[in-house]
């Protein structure tokens, strides 16, 4: 069997992050010099928060701000210092099972879990020590990331990336156990630990034959669930219902939604459409990690939105937007770890 290392190298879908941002650092650090201040993009998402959604930004903010029918359900969770109001909380709370838990300034899916049960959610809430969100699941198995760019010349925005979200699934042909099936797939040996973490399947049981499991829905990256570039699928018609949507959302303009619907046409009629959470300018266009877009093809995506960011930076400053301040910027980081 093939080596989890070995495939992660082999295959640069699953490089980490900074493969692809340290060979533009140079890029982005001398735009930022030129700029008087290496964080001047930070004025980009006035609405998300005053560093643009970089870093560490509220889930919950964000998600008041979109439209209800377009969200889930959610309640924002402080650290319970007592057991007797954390047992009140979930017997008055108005969420059927499995709900989602997350950290509330996670990043890159960190901390994120399904919770079958309300005694599951007991145990992991009174662990928490952060604000978390508590969030209806939506069942739907259909996942995109959508990215979305304003276009001061054109007064409009555009989808600039579409990917699908691909979860990990399994055919059981009614001999082999999870496990198994799982490790027969190359993406299942990179990512089997975190498969297995994630998953509240019994990775010893034999799924029956032509059973259809999916492992986990968890539309990470780091999670096994891989991302297909689908941005020869962008219509026109998709691109006028995001641009009505964007006319809701008062200071957003550069970053990706994370949205689950029942088929790709519902990013067309917003007809059954949940958006997970939008992440700001630190957000990529995943498409990116598509085996087939190639790795230096990916760089120039990457330096593509670049140049999107940093004309909606020039527009915003002149509408008199500040970008935050190094100092502000590197406080916010101390204070987050130290």
């Amino acid at each position: 069997m093939k080596k989890r290392w070995w495939i992660k190298v082999t295959h640069y879908e699953y490089w980490p992050m900074w493969a692809f941002y340290l060979p533009l650092f140079p890029y982005f650090l001398i735009k930022g010099i030129f700029k008087g201040n290496i964080f001047y993009f930070t004025n980009a998402n006035p609405g998300v928060d005053e560093f643009g959604g970089l870093f560490f930004d509220s889930k919950n903010d964000i998600d008041k701000q979109i439209p209800q029918n377009f969200r889930p359900k959610a309640i924002l969770v402080k650290p319970f210092l007592i057991q007797n109001e954390l047992k009140e909380f979930i017997e008055k709370m108005q969420f059927d099972y499995p709900v989602i838990i997350k950290p509330d300034n996670g990043e890159r899916g960190k901390g994120v879990l399904k919770i079958e049960n309300s005694e599951e959610l007991l145990i992991v809430l009174s662990k928490i020590q952060t604000l978390h969100l508590v969030q209806e699941y939506i069942p739907y198995l259909v996942e995109f990331g959508v990215f979305i760019v304003y276009l001061p010349a054109k007064n409009k925005y555009k989808i600039s990336s579409l990917t699908e979200k691909k979860f990990f699934e399994i055919i059981g042909n009614g001999k082999q156990t999870i496990t198994e099936l799982i490790l027969q797939k190359e993406r299942g040996i990179a990512f089997y630990k975190e498969l297995k973490v994630n998953s509240a399947l019994d990775f010893n049981s034999i799924p029956n034959e032509n059973e259809t499991l999916i492992i986990h829905t968890h539309g990470n990256h780091c999670k096994g669930t891989q991302f297909a570039d689908k941005c020869n699928e962008i219509t026109a018609k998709m691109e006028e219902k995001f641009n009505e949507l964007m006319k809701n959302l008062n200071g957003f303009y550069y970053g990706r939604f994370d949205i689950k619907v029942k088929s790709i046409t519902d990013l067309e009629s917003f007809e059954h459409l949940k958006i997970i959470e939008f992440n700001g300018v630190a957000a990529e266009p995943i498409h990116i990690y598509d085996n087939n877009m190639g790795y230096f093809k990916s760089l120039a995506t990457f330096i593509q939105h670049w140049q999107y960011l940093d004309s909606i930076s020039i527009y915003l400053k002149k509408k008199g937007y500040r970008a935050a301040k190094f100092k502000c910027v590197w406080g916010k980081i101390f204070r987050r770890y130290f």
